[in-house]
């Protein structure tokens, strides 16, 4: 029984060691967890000062980079136009800024046919513009002109010579990019098809602007452009005016679901003008509708074409009025590379008036177009009585270079009626004449872009006078010119 006790004794011993070994083994492995703790917070502690250290460098580096930037431009002194322009852009969202910068050198011979009445003058043109778009469907604009014609024969017209003045201004409520309708109402530069019939003239150094309400409905490859204006007569040292008794109105459609297959434009004009004469000296109102339709389209992926067809018809005064006009072209892309040129083959044809005394109007009216390259490079031949075949090709060298060179064989639709200027005066006027060939011209004209903004460019056209003319003791014409243009 003593040694029973005494081994009880020491297995009970046995048994508070083995639970204090326990208790030191759970101590250490408590130890160890807390050890690892300690040494994972140590790692992310020196993480993060690892990675301080690099953010603190790359904002040194940043730092570094903006001014090295600074200094660049400042080296520079990139404070052109157009830089202010994107700067601003990229500050004010709701801001654009814009502008032209052209001067244009011309030395013209032969002006309006007669012999030995030759010019030479610079056309300068400065524009500003700010457009403002405080929300998706506001928009407003401005646009300020000042040109000037230095050397242009006493007195300059003002539509070569106009001081600052108001070109556009402009509300614009909606949005009828691609499905809408907006509304825009002030003055502004209308612009449809191809300029044959209205357009604001970049050649021209006034340009073209109207007085005008504006709506216009777009939906999935359907458009149509409503609006009534009346167009603003450039008046030198004054405040350019449209006449309220000189008015436009038209419809101008667009049907373009069918891709590059085909492009369908319809459309309707109304000319409206009071005090008119016709060719009997009679004054009276103008009323004259010309409705037509334009259509383009591609053939193959290198050749395209173009169709624009129009009737006139109306009353001057107690006249009637029936003229008709037509351009047809065809343009092939004759290769891949950028010696291949794209050439074209073009006919226009505007009738003229081969009753004259009868009271009636059969000459077409041009209405309000963009004249330069439609019916040659000289510019003094207008869509009106006339028949115009012509060939040209144009060569794209580079993004930079770009050269053309045409052709143009002119003849009137009717010798008993005028020569027309583009403008719709009447030039030369020969009922006797024995032949209607008003003869051909030879142009070329190349362009260089100096930069994204800057331009470069020149060319030179000559009239060789045709039996018509010579029998009307009229001479040929030549344009040459240079012009140097930046815009932003």
């Amino acid at each position: 029984e003593a040694k029973d006790a005494r081994a009880k004794v020491a297995a009970g011993k046995d048994a508070r060691a083995k639970d204090a070994a326990g208790k030191d083994a759970r101590a250490n492995d408590a130890a160890g967890k807390d050890a690892r703790t300690n040494d994972a917070v140590g790692k992310d502690a020196r993480t993060n000062d690892a990675a301080g250290k690099d953010a603190r460098a790359n904002d040194a580096a940043g730092k570094d980079a903006r001014a090295k930037d600074a200094v660049a431009g400042c080296a520079l002194a990139d404070w052109t136009p157009g830089h202010l322009a994107a700067d601003a852009a990229g500050r004010w969202k709701w801001l654009r800024l814009g502008g032209v910068f052209r001067a244009r050198a011309e030395a013209p011979t032969s002006l309006n046919f007669a012999t030995g009445h030759d010019d030479a003058e610079v056309l300068t043109r400065v524009r500003l513009n700010a457009e403002v778009k405080p929300r998706p469907w506001l928009k407003l604009m401005g646009e300020f002109q000042d040109v000037h014609a230095p050397g242009y024969n006493a007195p300059a017209p003002g539509s070569v010579s106009n001081e600052a003045d108001l070109r556009q201004a402009y509300i614009e409520v909606g949005s009828s990019e691609s499905r809408g309708v907006s509304v825009r109402a002030g003055r502004q530069a209308l612009k449809f098809g191809q300029g044959r019939l209205v357009w604001d003239p970049d050649w021209g150094n006034f340009g073209r602007t109207f007085d005008a309400l504006r709506v216009t409905a777009a939906g999935d490859g359907v458009r149509l452009d409503l609006f009534a204006a009346s167009v603003v007569a450039p008046q030198d040292h004054r405040f350019d005016r449209s006449r309220h008794d000189n008015m436009f109105y038209g419809a101008y459609g667009t049907l373009a679901r069918w891709g590059k297959l085909v492009k369908v434009e319809p459309y309707l004009f109304l000319k409206s003008a009071a005090g008119q004469r016709d060719e009997l000296g009679r004054t009276g109102a103008l009323d004259l509708y010309s409705i037509g339709l334009r259509m383009t389209g591609a053939l193959t992926a290198a050749v395209n074409w173009e169709s624009d067809v129009v009737m006139q018809t109306g009353r001057l005064g107690v006249g009637p009025v029936r003229a008709y006009g037509g351009a047809w072209q065809v343009g092939w892309r004759s290769g891949e590379r950028k010696a291949h040129p794209l050439l074209t083959a073009a006919y226009s044809y505007a009738s003229g008036d081969d009753r004259p005394g009868d009271g009636g109007r059969g000459t077409f009216d041009t209405l309000y177009p963009t004249v330069h390259l439609r019916n040659g490079a000289t510019d003094r031949i207008g869509w009106a009585n006339l028949h115009d075949g012509s060939l040209s090709g144009e060569w794209t060298f580079s993004k930079k270079w770009k050269v053309s060179a045409s052709g143009h064989d002119f003849h009137l639709a009717s010798v008993r009626d005028a020569l027309y200027s583009p403008g719709g005066s009447a030039l030369v006027r020969n009922r006797a004449a024995g032949s209607s060939h008003v003869g051909f011209e030879l142009a070329g004209w190349a362009l260089y872009a100096i930069s994204k903004n800057f331009s470069f460019g020149a060319g030179y056209a000559h009239l060789f006078r045709g039996e018509y003319l010579r029998q009307s003791h009229c001479g040929g014409a030549s344009q040459p010119y240079v012009y140097l243009d930046y815009r932003y």
